[in-house]
């Protein structure tokens, strides 16, 4: 009983926003602060089902899945030039590592380090978390400051067998 008037409080709190008293009253989320989630019980079974369904597509079409892991070289970022297109949201760990806000970088040194034109198209993916310094966090789960980041990178000898493999 007391459980569920906690709930049924979350749903009245004006403070937050109406979409995040529904998931949090429902058992999904909980909110830790701005831009921070846990995924409850139920949450995490909606992400893994969405995360399988997703993973499936994407083998049977071919692609491999990888996993990357959130903290990278400063190095590789400062190599794309990139590191100054996201450095207001960029967390940085230490003079040498940072907290990635995507796979792009790593992805593009993986596949160079693997493989050969002759061996192109490939197509790889990859289903984990990034981070980001966002300065103001909003709209709840859609622009949070830790995502669960679900992303395909395709690399390709030309644009006809990019845009081939993109549209499938």
């Amino acid at each position: 009983r007391n459980k569920i008037g906690a709930d049924l409080n979350l749903l009245n709190n004006d403070k937050l926003p109406w979409h995040i008293r529904i998931l949090q009253g429902g058992g999904y989320v909980k909110q830790i602060e701005q831009g921070l989630f846990t995924f409850d019980f139920m949450g995490s079974l909606v992400v893994n089902k969405i995360s399988n369904l997703l993973r499936q597509i994407f083998i049977e079409l071919g692609c491999r899945e990888v996993i990357f892991p959130i903290v990278q070289e400063r190095k590789i970022w400062n190599e794309s030039g990139r590191m100054n297109k996201y450095e207001k949201t960029i967390k940085e760990i230490d003079a040498n590592f940072i907290f990635s806000p995507s796979h792009e970088e790593l992805s593009t040194v993986m596949m160079g380090e693997n493989v050969s034109y002759k061996d192109l198209p490939k197509t790889m993916f990859s289903i984990g978390h990034c981070f980001r310094k966002e300065i103001r966090p909003k709209n709840g789960l859609l622009r949070s400051k830790e995502f669960v980041l679900f992303d395909g990178y395709t690399f390709s000898s030309d644009l006809e067998q990019h845009n081939k493999m993109y549209d499938s």
